[in-house]
């Protein structure tokens, strides 16, 4: 049998006051690093709030109730300082664009935050949490939605000048209110209600702690994560052009090229490279295999995609040479609704096709968890 395909798809300190006179030592005294904490607090749903309803959802960490205040705010009066950052990592390339997040208030009359700062920390490496320094910073205006007016309990929203972020690092995030003491502010956090299992940090020089620490071997004792969402756009298309090998894509036969797929030079066989190939491709090559082998069948996957709202088409370059009536060419998508994976078949080769580019319509598939192609 001869059968040669060649493939190329493409497809977000505080510095204590001089003076030590009685009234500082009691509020220096009343400042806290958290607020009480009960998970016995409104329960509220998961929302969707997007504060711009063109823009995908990129991170979701969501608070699903009230549980308690972590604080963080930036008081230049007391003066007093205290940050919280946690993690993010998008699956694929984004400008982050917009937030919501939640926390609320403490030790005083709710009195809105002049602004909020937006700080964005690299990741230190090896799980060690933010680096000190951010990379990204911006104060932002926003708007504060009250929840619950006994625990003083909000969610906010901001749309901020565009932070491109790299598909898969690690990246930290913060929500600083400049806000004058009294009141207290603070994060909505929780300890296994939301997140990705990563503990936060905390930094306050006020409080002994100058440089970040995790949330359990600080003030917090626990691994609590705080409450945001990030929104944003795909940078441009998801491409896989096989430059640089298999870039996460897998493949289901087990079997080595040419009875599998492998990424290979374009020209391997010139007659049916794809188009605007550059120097590699993924190929499987029958006619190579041998007559006298195993029927060959095997599938490459593309890695598992976090679909955008704005998913519209599948886009691959390809040539298929056919060389009995029982070879074929399936391109499809796998999609995962949250319970079960499930195929669907968008177009089948039986002929002699290309080397050419061609597209499906992916959009029917933009709502759920996961797809790969």
């Amino acid at each position: 049998m001869k059968k040669m395909i060649g493939l190329l798809i493409l497809l977000c300190v505080g510095l204590w006051a001089t003076h030590a006179d009685m009234a500082d030592v009691i509020q220096r005294q009343t400042l806290e690093t958290h607020s009480g904490t009960s998970i016995q607090g409104i329960i509220h749903g998961k929302p969707q709030v997007n504060p711009d309803a063109s823009r995908d959802l990129l991170w979701d960490q969501a608070a699903t109730q009230y549980v308690g205040f972590n604080a963080c705010q930036w008081d230049s009066v007391y003066p007093f300082e205290a940050e919280i950052c946690d993690n993010f990592v998008l699956m694929a390339d984004a400008n982050i664009e917009s937030l919501v997040w939640w926390g609320g208030y403490w030790g005083g009359t709710p009195n809105p935050p002049v602004d909020f700062w937006i700080k964005i920390y690299p990741d230190s490496g090896g799980g060690n949490g933010p680096m000190q320094n951010p990379i990204y910073v911006q104060r932002v205006p926003y708007v504060e939605t009250l929840i619950d007016p006994v625990t003083q309990y909000f969610y906010y929203e901001a749309v901020i000048p565009p932070f491109a972020a790299t598909g898969g690092v690690t990246y930290w995030i913060e929500f600083e209110p400049t806000l004058v003491y009294p009141p207290q502010w603070g994060n909505n956090c929780a300890v296994g209600l939301w997140g990705d299992g990563q503990e936060l940090y905390f930094k306050s020089a006020f409080f002994g702690y100058p440089n970040w620490i995790g949330a359990t071997a600080g003030p917090f004792g626990a691994a609590f994560e705080s409450s945001f969402q990030l929104y944003g756009s795909a940078a441009a298309a998801i491409v896989w052009d096989f430059e640089t090998g298999w870039q996460d894509w897998t493949h289901t036969n087990g079997a080595a090229f040419p009875e599998g797929w492998d990424v290979e030079p374009s020209g391997l066989h010139s007659t049916w490279t794809p188009p605007s190939a550059g120097d590699s491709s993924i190929w499987v090559d029958s006619d190579a295999a041998g007559s006298a082998g195993p029927w060959i069948q095997d599938t490459a996957l593309s890695p598992l995609l976090v679909p955008s709202a704005s998913m519209d088409w599948l886009k691959y370059g390809f040539g298929f040479n056919r060389y009995i009536y029982s070879d074929f060419l399936e391109v499809g998508l796998k999609y995962f609704d949250g319970a079960v994976w499930a195929v669907a078949p968008l177009k089948t080769y039986t002929v002699d096709t290309g080397p050419m580019w061609d597209s499906v319509d992916v959009s029917a598939y933009s709502g759920y968890d996961l797809v790969q192609i």
